[in-house]
Formats: C-alpha cells, structure tokens, sequence
C-alpha cells in the first residue's frame, strides 16, 4: 500500500518548524531526523521496534512495535539498514505469533518517557552513539509499566530523510502505527491493515473513548503545555471547575504562530506568555493526565502530564509579569526623552 503526498507532507511538518524548512525536508535536501532501531527482550517475551524522532522539533514522528513469541524476531538485527529492518518486521508478522496488545503497549510506554525534552537531551547521544542514557530511559518505563525487571535492551541509529522514510516505508500498511497515549487517535502513518489472521486492529483504548466522547462538543480543540508551580501550585485533587490555570500554546510552526496570537498568547514583544484557561475536566489513565480548561474565545485547551504536578495559577490577572517589563520599559524610554527635551530648552534659551 503506498502513501499518499498529504501523509507525506503531515509528518515533515511535524518535523519543521519553518517553511524553509518543509521545502528542504520534503525534497529530501537535509537529513531531518533519527531512526533507532531497537531489540527489546522481556522476560521470556522479545521484540523489535522501529522511532522515528525529528532532530528538529524533538518529536517522535513515528512509532512500530513488533513483540510476541515468534523465533523470527531473535533473527533480526539492529545494525541492518532501515529498509531491510522494516521488511524482516512485516515477515514476522506475516508469519503469525505477534501479541498486538502487548506490541501496542510498550510502543505507549516508549511514548510516555521518550518527552521531547528528553530527545532534546540525548540528540548528542544518537550522534556519538552513546546509547547509555537511552537504554535506561526505555528500561525504567517498561519496568514501570510491566513490574519485571528482566529487561534488555540493543539498539542502533540511522540518520535519516523523514520524507525519504514515508515513501520507502514497507511496514506502512502493513502494520499499525503505534498510537501516541498523547492523541485522540494517530494522524499520521495511520496503517489499514491487511484482513489476515496475522494481523488485527487494536481497538481505541476506554480512555481514548472517554476524551473522544468529551471533546466532541466543542467546536475547537488546543492542544498546549501546562505551567507548573511545585511549591505554589494546585494539586490535581484540589481542582475545581472554574479554577483559573496558567498555559503555554506551542508556537513553532507558522500556523501555531498564527494561533497563539489568535489567543493572546503572544505578548508586545513578540515573546510566548501564558494565557489563563477555566478547569473543566482531569481525565485520568495509567500515568496520563489529560487536563481541559476553558480558554480564550471558548476554545478548549488540552494539555497532558505523565505523573501528578502542581499546576500554577494566575496571580495577577490583568496582566502578566512580561507586559509590566514592557509598560516600565515604555515609561522609562517616555522620561528621558522629557528629560533630553527640557535640557535642549535649558540650552537654547
């Protein structure tokens, strides 16, 4: 099944930030981001998965996630080429002996401790191929999700076109997409499985379904970062509906640019500032917490947290702290220039 050019262009914006940049990306001009190919035993179960991470917005693009018992899968090697990796995946799975659920649930667990701050922190890493640091970020989040602690992890990098990875994808309907614990439903690389018995759809999760049937009343949804205060902050369990929170809107790609401005969220000077939504609902999973807020416009604003925070509140409500600079600034600059003024009269006079 080949994918269409719209599918293409979804994942390079979601890996630029600039126009230039989805130009260079989708003509296969830079090398945009990371594929880490991994093996993965638990206990007596093994596994292979396929990330796909931009180096640019520190997102992970793309997820596949192979587990079960099949012999096959110990055959397959981390230091093989993207393309050969991704085909010896589509034949153990052909091959029948793949758990879907459990391959769904560690590709979740990886989404949940792979944050873009942590790809941030580990890009030197992947260059120098250091895998330290990320062998035991991926270990402490399966050991956290499944409780065993037999877990071994081998991986190996490739630097690689994310557009060039679209086209050449042969797991793309072959397999399906890891979905990311973060999204209603996954948007991109969205694979229609085959109709076989070796392949099977893995139905939305309760979760997915109680924020679906939430959110469908509203007639636009905004996904943002929450603004955390540990010391003066409010817990999750002291939220009230109407409780005034602070938030943060993404603002990278033009059309985010375009949003925050839309909704106050960028200030004088050009900079990101909070903007204050009311608490509607906390929808709670293992190790998600989906906060919504009513925010500017009647939007509704969604923002995630992988464990409980202290969340900040508005302490002043008029304004914010980087206005005050720039109204301070305004007065500043207006006095000396009255200053400057008088001492020309003084002279001339």
């Amino acid at each position: 099944m080949s994918i269409s050019q719209s599918e293409i262009e979804k994942i390079v914006s979601l890996s630029s930030s600039s126009q230039e940049e989805f130009n260079q990306i989708l003509n296969e001009k830079i090398l945009d981001a990371w594929l880490i190919k991994c093996f993965i035993q638990i206990e007596n179960k093994v596994g292979v998965m396929l990330i796909l991470v931009s180096e640019l917005s520190y997102k992970i693009l793309t997820m596949y996630s192979v587990f079960g018992t099949s012999t096959a899968i110990r055959k397959i090697q981390v230091f093989e080429k993207f393309l050969q990796f991704a085909s010896d995946m589509v034949s153990v799975v052909k091959g029948g002996g793949v758990e879907f659920p459990v391959s769904e649930r560690i590709g979740r667990t990886i989404y949940r401790v792979f944050l873009p701050e942590e790809v941030e922190k580990v890009l030197a890493n992947l260059k120098s191929k250091k895998f330290e640091p990320i062998i035991t970020l991926f270990t402490q989040g399966i050991v956290h999700e499944t409780k065993l602690t037999n877990v071994q992890i081998e991986l190996d990098v490739e630097k690689i076109n994310s557009a060039y990875f679209a086209k050449k994808n042969p797991i793309y309907g072959v397999i399906p997409e890891v979905r990311s614990p973060f999204e209603e439903s996954s948007n991109i690389f969205t694979s229609s499985p085959k109709s076989t018995s070796s392949t099977t759809v893995i139905p939305k999760t309760k979760l997915e379904i109680a924020i679906e049937e939430f959110i469908k009343d509203y007639r636009e949804v905004v996904k943002c970062n929450t603004v955390v205060a540990p010391v003066s902050g409010v817990l999750f369990e002291e939220l009230r509906p109407g409780q005034k929170l602070l938030f943060l809107l993404p603002n990278k790609t033009p059309e985010e640019k375009s949003r925050a401005r839309r909704l106050g969220a960028i200030n004088q000077l050009g900079q990101n500032r909070p903007i204050i939504g009311e608490f509607v609902k906390l929808i709670v999973g293992k190790d998600e917490y989906h906060i919504f807020a009513k925010g500017p416009g009647n939007v509704l604003l969604r923002a995630f947290e992988p464990r409980p925070v202290r969340l900040a509140i508005p302490t002043n409500l008029s304004s914010s702290s980087e206005d005050k600079n720039f109204k301070v600034m305004v007065y500043i600059s207006a006095g000396f220039f009255l200053f400057v003024l008088v001492l020309l009269l003084l002279y001339f006079l």
